[in-house]
């Protein structure tokens, strides 16, 4: 390549609208859901667990990356929980 090749590839393909080359030199986010484990994301290959995400209650699963699996509280004892009673989050082991 010559001295001014590159800037010139690079003024043709913005004439053309393809712009200059993205920079991927950045963290991936390998599931698409806008955070990367830089970022804080827990589960880089589910798009449903991020930090902020939607917790689904009693799944085994910690869609809000804060350590925890959501829960419902067995508040008449017969070993189910009722979904009028949420309790804290549970430690996932």
């Amino acid at each position: 390549m010559r001295p001014g090749d590159a800037a010139l590839l690079f003024s043709l393909l913005a004439a053309c609208g393809g712009g200059a080359p993205a920079d991927d030199t950045g963290p991936a986010d390998a599931d698409g859901d806008g955070w990367t484990v830089a970022d804080g994301d827990c589960d880089d290959g589910d798009p449903s667990a991020h930090p902020g995400g939607t917790e689904v209650v009693g799944d085994g699963t910690d869609q809000d990356c804060d350590g925890y699996d959501a829960c419902y509280r067995d508040a008449d004892g017969d070993g189910y929980g009722s979904e009028e009673t949420r309790a804290p989050d549970l430690p996932l082991s």
